[in-house]
């Protein structure tokens, strides 16, 4: 039995979706004003910053709705994520939670 708490695998997220959301991660939204998640949530390029590949879908997506919700803008960084994700919908949010998601962590190089 899958406990909730796991991250989905590749072969139980439609492929469709993890394209989309391999896109919406590496290249952002342009047309909206989003920038690839990662841009700056990969490899340690800001240690303040949270390291996003391989945390659990749900958790991915409850803090991108907490953001957008303005319930996590305490930070000067928390009001930037608020902004992006501002320009998300729940489609977005769903895609990149399940691309980021099904992905194994990397460690610093």
């Amino acid at each position: 039995m899958r406990m909730a708490t796991e991250s989905p695998t590749r072969q139980s997220v439609p492929a469709d979706l993890l394209r989309r959301g391999e896109a919406i991660a590496r290249e952002g939204l342009p047309a909206k004003g989003v920038p690839g998640c990662l841009a700056c949530h990969v490899d340690a390029r800001n240690p303040t910053f949270p390291q996003v590949l391989g945390l659990s879908t749900p958790y991915i997506e409850q803090q991108l709705r907490l953001f957008r919700e303005g319930k996590r803008n305490a930070t000067t960084y928390g009001a930037i994520m608020t902004a992006v994700v501002s320009r998300l919908d729940d489609a977005d949010m769903t895609a990149v939670g399940a691309w980021l998601g099904a992905q194994a962590p990397r460690s610093a190089p």
